[in-house]
């Protein structure tokens, strides 16, 4: 389905429910009150987790030509199949690029029940399944003039974002955070800045956890007391989920003492 077919689509949709609305209010407040644009870019793809509950892993992009930049992921897959698009050139993110001679990347969303079943792409479709993805949603964060972001969510299991109210859920987060998105991510690449991993990092537990700032800080530095690990590998590790055995209890213990 094309982008345009899609937003035609879109507004035929059910609305979301008042429960809804109030946990998307409530998680685009949390990143309009945020200043620091790693952590920023960490609660983009958990927020997608949880407005989209199937969802198992998410990420979010940023893309020009042929170079992708995974500003923030919940898991080393997500990061991989992100990245993948761009050396294939094909793929959901792909699809977001400006058309030649356009500044302005294509606003839309892209969703498979089965990619293993899907034809739209097909070296990059193979490839998620091989890895053990089925299902995704794939929304673009707009704004005229710059590069092209997207929000991601995979799933193991088929026919998981079936439900329109999932794509509405989505898409209506990202168009209320692209502005801020995009004013603070437009240059970042924690790949680049180790300390913006750690605030990538950070992000991703405040809005996994519901953890203030100081809370995610001490949870990390505990986590890598305890383990042994610096700081910064600790940080990668939760952006591939991969974090040591007792992290949940020094977790908990942040929130309780901070």
């Amino acid at each position: 389905m094309r982008p345009e077919d899609q937003r035609s689509a879109r507004r035929k949709g059910p609305s979301p429910g008042l429960a809804d609305q109030s946990r998307q209010a409530g998680l685009i407040e949390q990143v309009r009150q945020q200043t620091q644009p790693s952590v920023l870019a960490g609660l983009i793809p958990q927020h997608a987790l949880r407005l989209l509950p199937g969802g198992q892993s998410a990420s979010l992009s940023r893309h020009s030509g042929q170079a992708s930049v995974v500003l923030a992921c919940t898991s080393a897959l997500a990061r991989t199949l992100d990245a993948s698009q761009a050396r294939l050139q094909e793929g959901p993110c792909a699809e977001c690029l400006p058309a030649p001679g356009q500044r302005t990347a294509v606003k839309g969303w892209w969703r498979s029940d089965d990619l293993a079943a899907d034809p739209r792409w097909p070296h990059w479709a193979p490839l998620a399944v091989v890895k053990g993805e089925r299902s995704l949603l794939c929304v673009a964060i707009p704004a005229a003039g710059m590069p092209a972001m997207t929000v991601s969510v995979y799933s193991p299991q088929p026919g998981v974002f079936r439900d329109r109210r999932s794509v509405d859920a989505l898409m209506g987060y990202a168009d209320a955070v692209a502005p801020m998105v995009h004013a603070a991510c437009g240059s970042l690449d924690p790949g680049l800045d180790p300390e913006s991993e750690i605030g990538v990092a950070q992000g991703i537990l405040m809005a996994r956890h519901d953890l203030s700032f100081e809370q995610a800080q001490a949870a990390l530095e505990r986590i890598a007391s305890a383990a042994g690990i610096d700081i910064h590998q600790i940080a990668r590790d939760v952006q591939s989920d991969t974090l040591p055995v007792g992290a949940a209890t020094h977790i908990l213990f942040a929130r309780l003492r901070h």
